[in-house]
Formats: structure tokens, C-alpha cells, sequence
């Protein structure tokens, strides 16, 4: 069988035919093989045969360059729980608000569906006026819930009080990240005392749901 171009009567776009083996062949007009569809099913393509490695999900355009799936800027939300519809990578800048100063504010995030996990590096060099308990600027607003997201601290030094462990978590509706301590003779955690100020240096990672 052949199927002839759109728009012409004499050029053949695509020929479909059978070997003695049974396989079925598709192949251009000059008879060069484009795809074999074995009796066992398999499936071989020429050597020469190029496909997209790109996809694009929710009208979003694929990456002109590498390979994978493309999301859109804003998600095509599906009301399909089991349905992915959102991925995101990308970076956000810690801070302690007010006048504070800094040596460093690093901040990354990946967000699949609807769930971030953000990382951060805060080196304060002056306080100033910034918050010494709260560090703003997550990449997207926390969920509300009885229980907040908790987070993980993985350095800190020059840290204001003396405690004997350190903790974080995110609060509701916000895109702020609450730091707390546990003091040197209490069992209770603590997230009113002041941590930050001068030369402060924290790295922590929250996971969290929007």
C-alpha cells in the first residue's frame, strides 16, 4: 500500500509493505527503510531515524536544547490526585528582612506537584534591624495545617543564645521559615528566643506542601 504526499497526485510519501518473513516495512518513495514491525512485534528503526527527546505538558514549548518534559510556568492543575501536572527547579534569597547585611544568601528549590523542597545558606554580616528568629523569601506560600512543615539544619555558628539544639519549620499561609532552639535547662522547644545577629551563619532545608 502507498499513501501519497498531501497535495499531489504523484509522489509518494510513505510505502507499506511486507518481506517474505512477514514483517511489515514502512519505507520513503525511494524504497529506504524507515521502520520494520516484526511477526514478534519488535520494532526496529534505521539508524538514521531521529525522534523528539523533548515534551511539552499543558501547551508549555519544549526546551529547544537537552531532553525531558516541559511544565508550563503555571501549572495546568488536574483535579486527578495520581496526576503529576507541575515541576519546577530554581533559586531563592534568604533573608532576615529590615536592614540586615549579608555575606552570603544562597537558596535553591524543587517543586514537584504540590510539594517544595527548599534549601538555604544565610552568613549574616550585620543584624540591623532584621528579624533574629525568621528567615522570608520561600519560593511559594506554605499550606495551612495543625501541624507545620518541619525543616532540617545541617550547620550553624555565632548564633546568638546558648542552646543545645537548634530547629526550624515553616509557618502557615507564609513564606517564612521559624527558627526555634531548645534551651540549656529546658525540655521544651523554643521559637521566640533570638538566634540571628552579627555574623550569624545558618545552612538549613525544609520540605513543605503548598
Amino acid at each position: 500500500m502507498s499513501i501519497l504526499s498531501a497535495g499531489t497526485t504523484n509522489s509518494t510519501a510513505l510505502n507499506l509493505t511486507a518481506d517474505t518473513s512477514g514483517s511489515l516495512i514502512l519505507a520513503s518513495n525511494n524504497n529506504v527503510t524507515a521502520v520494520t514491525i516484526a511477526t514478534n512485534q519488535s520494532v526496529t528503526f534505521a539508524n538514521n531515524a531521529t525522534f523528539p527527546t523533548t515534551i511539552g505538558v499543558g501547551g508549555a514549548t519544549p526546551s529547544a536544547s537537552g531532553a525531558g518534559i516541559t511544565f508550563p510556568a503555571t501549572a495546568s492543575a488536574s483535579t486527578n490526585a495520581n496526576t503529576l501536572d507541575d515541576y519546577e527547579e530554581g533559586s531563592w534569597t534568604p533573608t532576615l528582612g529590615g536592614t540586615s547585611t549579608y555575606s552570603t544568601q544562597e537558596g535553591k528549590y524543587t517543586k514537584v506537584g504540590n510539594f517544595v523542597y527548599a534549601v538555604g545558606i544565610v552568613v549574616v554580616t550585620l543584624i540591623g534591624t532584621g528579624s533574629t528568629t525568621t528567615i522570608s523569601g520561600l519560593p511559594f506560600t506554605a499550606a495551612v495545617q495543625s501541624n507545620r512543615f518541619p525543616g532540617s539544619i545541617a550547620f550553624y555558628s555565632a548564633i546568638v543564645p546558648s542552646i543545645v539544639s537548634m530547629m526550624c519549620f515553616t509557618n502557615n499561609n507564609s513564606v517564612t521559615v521559624q527558627f526555634g532552639t531548645g534551651g540549656t535547662s529546658s525540655v521544651n522547644s523554643d521559637d521566640t528566643k533570638a538566634i540571628f545577629g552579627n555574623s550569624a551563619h545558618v545552612q538549613f532545608s525544609v520540605c513543605y506542601r503548598v
